[in-house]
């Protein structure tokens, strides 16, 4: 039998630190759950993924677009597993809500147009989040719109309104008053209008801010083992466990004499004699290629810098002072001492960009 090969590039993606995570959720919150697994499920693969967050019980599963949610309802039945799809932000016609009263998706309404696309709709069975500006000003309904489709929703026997939902300008930052506005303003309507589920509360909120919590919450990053917050960190990010691994084979090792360079345009020069590793990873892969000399890269459990430009298929690493040969591992992030914000803070993006922008021929294997 022939021996089997290790990709030269692969992610691992753990379920146990999945599982981990929706732990720690339930641990910070008293509120119903909607697991956010859009874009494949923040890169990680929508079906195991939502598998398992509708295996630990989580109350709905949330996507973006129409096309997430027939992909995503299609893994679940493959599973026999049964929980509500939700659509955050894909709604627009009555094409889209025709398809949602024949799948059973719940679609948000968030723009006059889809409101406008709801009261032309045929009496048909249907669920819906409606959406309200609070103050990001991106998508949600006017109070004026929400108080007006909120009373036409409330009069028609076939369609329910499971609760009023907004989303946070300035999670990240949990002292800005802006936070307190927006939840001043959902509130006020809920009271308006006796709403009895809202939702508000984002990864960043629901670590940070529990008066935002309310009935339901929509964690997404934080179940990734990821986050954006700002310093001082709390505890409670660092409980998190990272579910993607990023691991790159070293496809060589050269001495590079001093004086010498290293990748397109000459971008680094070594100041002394140097061992330089060129990694099968590159921006084709996923990995940033606006990351800067000296971004970390973790090789045999030694932090070394990225030098040079970032290739389509390769990176370069100084390696001078660790013990590397060709064949050996290298992580770009996922570990404890790497985790993707890191990364991503060198390549002055967000964790959020890099983890969705893993390419599809990176292959994903579930740990």
């Amino acid at each position: 039998m022939a021996a089997k090969t290790v990709p030269m590039i692969y992610a691992t993606i753990s379920m146990s630190a999945l599982q981990h995570n929706i732990a720690v959720v339930r641990q910070l919150t008293a509120s119903r759950i909607m697991a956010v697994v859009k874009a494949d499920a923040y890169g990680h693969g929508i079906a195991a993924c939502a598998n398992t967050l509708a295996a630990a019980g989580c109350d709905a599963l949330a996507v973006a677009r129409i096309e997430e949610a027939q992909i995503l309802r299609a893994a679940l039945e493959e599973n026999h597993a049964s929980i509500p799809i939700v659509i955050l932000s894909g709604i627009y016609s009555q094409a889209h809500l025709r398809i949602c009263q024949s799948h059973r998706f719940i679609p948000v309404i968030h723009t006059r147009q889809a409101v406008e696309a709801l009261q032309a709709l045929p009496a048909k069975a249907l669920s819906v989040w409606l959406k309200l500006d609070t103050g990001m000003h991106r998508l949600g309904l006017t109070e004026q719109q929400l108080s007006e489709c909120w009373r036409w929703c409330r009069a028609q026997r076939w369609l329910a309104v499971v609760g009023v939902m907004s989303h946070l300008a300035q999670a990240e930052d949990h002292e800005d008053p802006k936070n307190q506005h927006q939840l001043t303003r959902l509130i006020k309507c809920q009271q308006a209008h006796s709403v009895v589920d809202t939702s508000l509360a984002n990864s960043a909120a629901i670590m940070q801010n529990q008066r935002a919590h309310l009935q339901w919450v929509r964690p997404g990053i934080m179940l990734y083992g990821a986050h954006e917050l700002n310093d001082p960190i709390p505890k409670v990010a660092s409980d998190l466990k990272p579910v993607m691994t990023l691991h790159a084979s070293v496809l060589h090792v050269v001495t590079v004499a001093k004086g010498e360079s290293v990748g397109y345009q000459s971008r680094w020069t070594a100041k002394k004699n140097s061992r330089v590793a060129t990694i099968a990873c590159g921006y084709a892969d996923g990995y940033p290629r606006h990351a800067v000399t000296g971004t970390p890269v973790l090789v045999n459990n030694t932090l070394c810098p990225l030098v040079g430009r970032v290739s389509m298929d390769t990176l370069a690493v100084d390696v001078t002072d660790v013990a590397v040969k060709s064949g050996d591992q290298a992580i770009l992030w996922g570990h404890t001492l790497l985790p993707v914000h890191t990364v991503a803070k060198y390549a002055e993006t967000i964790s959020y960009q890099i983890l969705t922008g893993v390419s599809p021929r990176v292959p994903r294997v579930i740990a």
